[in-house]
């Protein structure tokens, strides 16, 4: 197929079903703004979705495929989204030491829309048919669209990690960076340092002046403190949706046990649970999406400067995917046997680190010790960056065009 016969039609599809996920945002905005949904069922919805809704749909489109044999065939998401991640947090920082970022945007040039939104993209890239040249072995429509589902949400819970892990830490980190660096001065420091406020001291403290009676060992109640504040902290990293994907793969790899769970072995008698489940991890991109958009509405926004939003849109939608396409266009022609031979995995890996900033990011900047102003300023960049959303339709076409044209 020529660029006339793949680019532009896939521009088109892309870019529609761009618009249906903004139109998703808008309603949402709308029916809050009209008071249709309060702001109490706003938070209710949004709790349900990511622990109830994200970790069914994970559980649900991760586990059929979790074999060994699969697993092998995904180590490379992983490593394409911490690579980006890295790479973008190198780039903020040295951004906001120049003074063109302020240090609560850096996580904006980090963390992607990685679920809702390329969910939503992809459904409707295989409504429209735009995905048809992916297709390897005779995989239908339909197969494409699952195996895609399966790599962004494998990318999804990467994302999902790294974000609330690291998110509140690196927002709020809002005195200027010094100008020799060091990891200890580092966000990542501010997570090394709650897991280890967490474990018991193995020495005695050295206040004061000790005597014989002073016990070497803590006491019951620094015990039970240390044993406390270890588990919010281990809470606090393995999130629902972590844990719904690691139930995933752990029940996935047995094969037994999967065969049973999520293929209706034994009778079928799991499969009624298991069904129930997918139901519910259906409910969750269309409404995370909506619920989203009224929380764009409710949340109060500040003015952001024009150049900012410039920068940060300039690397979410055409610095990032020009290196992303290209690392992975390397890759189908020196190193093919990475990507398995797969050109789905191409297309997702192509489009793992691109889009707008996570809208998440609201929830993280309430997390966050900043201040209104700030707040205001996460709200804003994230309702404008969704409304130049279909800006991502490069992006999706190029993708579709390079692999496609590889394979």
């Amino acid at each position: 197929m020529g660029f006339k016969d793949t680019f532009l039609p896939t521009t088109l599809s892309a870019t529609q079903a761009s618009i249906s996920v903004l139109l998703i945002l808008a309603y949402g905005f709308y029916a809050r703004k009209r008071n249709w949904i309060t702001e109490e069922a706003e938070k209710n919805i949004s709790f349900l979705g990511t622990h109830i809704f994200l970790p069914a749909l994970l559980f649900s489109e991760i586990g059929p495929l979790a074999s060994i044999q699969n697993l092998k065939h995904y180590w490379s998401i992983p490593v394409v989204a911490i690579t980006f991640q890295l790479l973008s947090l190198a780039i903020s920082l040295t951004l906001s030491k120049l003074k063109v970022v302020p240090p609560h945007v850096v996580p904006a040039f980090i963390f992607n829309n990685v679920t809702s939104l390329p969910l939503l993209l992809i459904e409707s890239l295989g409504s429209a048919g735009a995905l048809k040249s992916l297709a390897s072995g005779g995989d239908s429509s339909d197969e494409i669209v699952a195996k895609a589902r399966v790599y962004f949400l494998i990318n999804a819970l990467v994302g999902n990690l790294t974000r609330f892990a690291l998110g509140p830490a690196l927002m709020s980190s809002s005195d200027p960076l010094p100008t020799d660096w060091s990891f200890s001065e580092s966000p990542f420091s501010t997570v090394v340092q709650k897991v280890q406020d967490a474990l018991p001291t193995s020495s005695p403290s050295r206040r004061g002046s000790s005597d014989e009676q002073t016990s070497l060992l803590p006491s019951r109640e620094t015990v039970k403190e240390n044993a406390f504040t270890m588990k919010d902290n281990i809470q606090s990293v393995m999130n629902p949706p972590l844990l719904g994907g690691l139930a995933a793969v752990t029940l996935g790899t047995v094969e037994p046990i999967r065969n049973v769970v999520f293929k209706g072995g034994a009778g079928g008698w799991v499969k009624p649970l298991t069904d129930s489940i997918s139901k519910l991890g259906g409910l969750f991109t269309a409404l995370q999406m909506f619920i989203l958009g009224a929380h764009l509405c409710s949340k109060p926004s500040t003015k952001v400067s024009p150049v900012l939003l410039i920068v940060l849109f300039s690397y979410r939608f055409f610095i990032v995917p020009v290196l992303s396409i290209s690392w992975i266009f390397l890759l189908l022609k020196y190193a093919p046997w990475v990507l398995n031979g797969d050109p789905v995995l191409a297309f997702v890996l192509c489009l793992c680190p691109v889009g707008p900033p996570a809208l998440t990011l609201a929830s993280i900047a309430q997390m966050s010790d900043i201040d209104e102003d700030a707040e205001g300023q996460i709200a804003r960049i994230i309702l404008v960056s969704y409304a130049v959303t279909p800006l991502i339709s490069i992006a999706v076409s190029a993708a579709v065009w390079i692999c496609s044209m590889k394979y």
